[in-house]
């Protein structure tokens, strides 16, 4: 993929005005975020301030590929999303779907965390999806900060309750307990074994312990690690999707009258001329490798395949297992893949998504699959 001046253009420039625009809620000054929020129409460029935008409800990756953006959460209120989820009784609250939230350009969630942990603990390869904001996590919690404030009104954050660690094999056990002598929702207590009997192919007691086990198994392939930058709980954003909030923030992102691109930025921006030297491709690699820990892969991917070329990559693939006492059990196990390249989908010039290989495997399969996802054999 050929490296254009307007994608070094948006790397090194891509930055916000910490003083405009603090990463913290509680430093946002609300009459400053009144302003930014609602004049990036009115400083002389429509443009500058426009950040793309896909309303992405079928789904944007696995689960396991998107990262959290803050670790409060409450088990109870993810348990009972898990047991709803795979209720039959629940056709329209399914593990996976659309998150209904902002998911930043390096996929960490702004929101949904419990019905993306609850999807992860019955099927972390299931696909999920939300509003793709295409930019990075921590400049874009620092703009919605902003917005919550001054578009929305909020006066200070959520508090924060449990973190991440209450997920252990006792606390979703006893949790699980609770819900098979009490119900959950509109569910009874029988309905909440039959869900568990069928999650596990086990029965009674032995079917709570067979799901917590999957359970537990599956958040293993969850990244849980916060990134350095987060802000505690009561100080990332509110953006309520109940309220449309979430549609509002995607067309005010998209429509640039969120005035976040700082003055002297913006008029950098709209210089025509741009020298590619060194020091600046340098400065390219050094602002990537802090934002995300790695080289985005759009920009270097698709000249390392070709047609025809051998490729190896994983999936993770369902399979029947027997237990000790020969009842069979749903699992998943990561599986290696070998095929060849048949076909390539590259991406749109401008789009930092990585493309998209039509690989045929040794059985005759022809799968489609990221770049990203793919190692040369």
């Amino acid at each position: 993929m050929k490296i254009t001046k307007d994608q070094i253009r948006k790397l090194v420039l891509e930055k916000i005005d910490a003083k405009r625009t603090p990463l913290k809620l509680s430093q946002v000054d609300p009459d400053t975020a009144k302003k930014i929020s609602t004049t990036g129409l009115k400083d002389g460029d429509p443009k500058d301030d426009v950040i793309g935008v896909q309303n992405k409800p079928e789904g944007i990756t696995s689960v396991q590929n998107l990262k959290p953006s803050q670790s409060s959460m409450n088990i109870k209120k993810a348990m009972s999303f898990v047991i709803n989820m795979l209720s039959p009784k629940n056709k329209d609250f399914q593990p996976g779907g659309d998150l209904e939230a902002l998911i930043s350009r390096d996929k960490f969630i702004m929101d949904g965390h419990h019905r993306w942990v609850a999807s992860a603990m019955i099927d972390p390869n299931i696909k999920v999806g939300g509003v793709l904001v295409d930019y990075p996590g921590k400049e874009l919690v620092a703009i919605l900060n902003t917005m919550s404030k001054g578009l929305f009104g909020v006066d200070e954050g959520n508090p924060a309750t449990g973190g991440f660690d209450q997920f252990t094999s006792e606390k979703i056990k006893k949790q699980l307990m609770v819900f098979a002598k009490t119900g959950v929702w509109a569910l009874k207590p029988e309905d909440v074994m039959d869900v568990l009997e069928k999650f596990t192919g086990q029965e009674g007691e032995q079917a709570v312990d067979a799901a917590v086990a999957k359970m537990v198994t599956n958040l293993g392939k969850l990244s849980f690690e916060l990134p350095s930058w987060a802000p505690e709980r009561p100080d990332m954003p509110i953006i309520d999707k109940d309220k449309g909030q979430v549609a509002t923030s995607a067309k005010a992102l998209a429509g640039g009258t969120v005035d976040w691109n700082a003055p002297e930025e913006a008029a950098a921006n709209r210089k025509e001329g741009l020298e590619i030297t060194e020091s600046l491709i340098r400065k390219v690699v050094t602002e990537t490798l802090k934002r995300t820990g790695h080289i985005t892969e759009a920009y270097a991917m698709e000249k390392d395949f070709k047609k025809g070329m051998p490729v190896s990559w994983n999936t993770l693939e369902k399979v029947i297992k027997k237990t000790a006492s020969g009842r069979e059990k749903v699992d998943y196990e990561r599986v290696s893949n070998k095929g060849y390249i048949m076909d390539m989908i590259t991406a749109p010039s401008g789009h930092n998504e990585p493309g998209l290989a039509v690989v045929k495997d040794l059985d005759g399969k022809s799968h489609e699959v990221a770049l990203t996802e793919l190692t040369p054999a």
